[in-house]
């Protein structure tokens, strides 16, 4: 937990341990001071025998850390909550001493449970001060990681990353999750939008009621045919709620395998200034930007500078997004200085406040991770 927002970190975890093939690798970042409080939200449940994609059952596991980053012992209260809002099972309650956590998995926290492949957990301080934790979501050939949610402050909620179809050994699907953290009814509008800021289909309007959550792939919600089958339409997604409350995530990847898939939170915050703390590209991994501009009426000018390890500038690139247009690229296309780059950082600057995320894979494509930015407020 950092009390600096300036100090930028993130992690990776995956297998590939003792000479094995590395092929399951997610990260997140580090959880700053004020991303902390008296109530979390882990956003997504996968567990059991789940149909992630339409006619793709895959086995899943979703593990929690629950953490402590006070001086003071602290007693929380775990609920599941499924889509329609309803509190399902008995609460978790549990004690964590001074700077410490638990790690559990769903069944652990809430005892034998059917297959589940929506819903979301909230936990809450009985004692002490502050909660705040990470969960991790276990598939055969992936894994997912996401932070903890504090409730939902904004009206408005994006994500750069929409993808869905293509050909033959390069399908790609993208899963919509959103939660309602409020008490009240929300009236949400989703819209999708390509490279180019061009609506893709009609937006989508629907009720959430307080505590429910909604869990929807991109190709049923949109229109775009089935993700294993169907022409590629990539873009960004873009969710306006009537009040604050919302809080989500997507989910994509290879729609059939699961292989090459990442989690990656809704952005409620975008920025002029945003870093992201590693860089890898060699002849077998690769790092990517997707960068979009959710002005409906601003083309914003983005600067991209990579350093090395030693704080020097290897390279940047100057680029134009106009309105509610998106770029989604490898780095070395995006800055050729960074073609052979393996450590360093990215900094990213605009005149308009944009939202990206950072990818790794190899490129053999049997893993992909995906990083958010670190950044202030606009």
């Amino acid at each position: 937990i950092s009390s600096r927002p300036e100090l930028a970190s993130f992690f990776q975890f995956g297998n590939g341990i003792s000479g094995n093939p590395l092929t399951q690798l997610d990260g997140g970042v580090a959880i700053r001071q004020d991303e902390v409080g008296d109530v979390i939200y882990f956003s997504r449940v996968l567990q059991g025998p789940i149909f992630l994609t339409p006619g793709a059952q895959v086995e899943a596991e979703t593990v929690f850390s629950i953490i402590n980053p006070s001086d003071e012992q602290i007693q929380i209260e775990a609920r599941y909550f499924r889509t329609t809002g309803v509190n399902d099972f008995n609460p978790s309650v549990r004690v964590i001493p001074p700077r410490g956590a638990i790690r559990e998995t769903f069944p652990e926290l809430f005892g034998n449970t059917p297959p589940l492949m929506d819903g979301y957990v909230q936990v809450q301080l009985l004692q002490g001060s502050q909660v705040t934790g990470f969960q991790l979501i276990r598939l055969p050939d992936s894994v997912f990681g996401l932070n903890a949610f504090q409730p939902g402050q904004v009206n408005t909620i994006y994500s750069a990353q929409l993808a869905n179809g293509g050909s033959p050994g390069a399908f790609s699907f993208t899963n919509l999750n959103l939660v309602n953290t409020s008490n009240q009814l929300l009236e949400v509008t989703i819209t999708a939008v390509d490279e180019n800021g061009v609506i893709i289909n009609v937006p989508q309007i629907v009720a959430l009621n307080p505590n429910a959550s909604l869990q929807r792939d991109a190709s049923e919600f949109f229109g775009l045919g089935l993700p294993s089958s169907a022409a590629v339409r990539t873009g960004s997604i873009i969710v306006e709620a009537d009040q604050p409350g919302l809080v989500g995530d997507v989910i994509f990847g290879d729609p059939v395998n699961f292989d090459t898939a990442a989690a990656m939170q809704l952005q409620s915050q975008t920025f002029s200034e945003a870093f992201f703390s590693q860089v890898a590209n060699n002849n077998l991994i690769f790092t990517g930007l997707a960068i979009f501009n959710p002005s409906s009426s601003e083309t914003a000018q983005v600067t991209i500078q990579v350093f090395d390890m030693e704080g020097n500038l290897a390279g940047e690139t100057l680029l134009e997004l106009g309105p509610e247009n998106r770029i989604s690229q490898v780095l070395a296309q995006l800055v050729a200085e960074a073609a052979n780059q393996v450590g360093g950082y990215i900094r990213l600057q605009s005149n308009v406040p944009i939202v990206a995320q950072e990818l790794f894979g190899n490129n053999g494509l049997t893993f992909l991770s995906a990083v958010p930015p670190q950044a202030d407020t606009p």
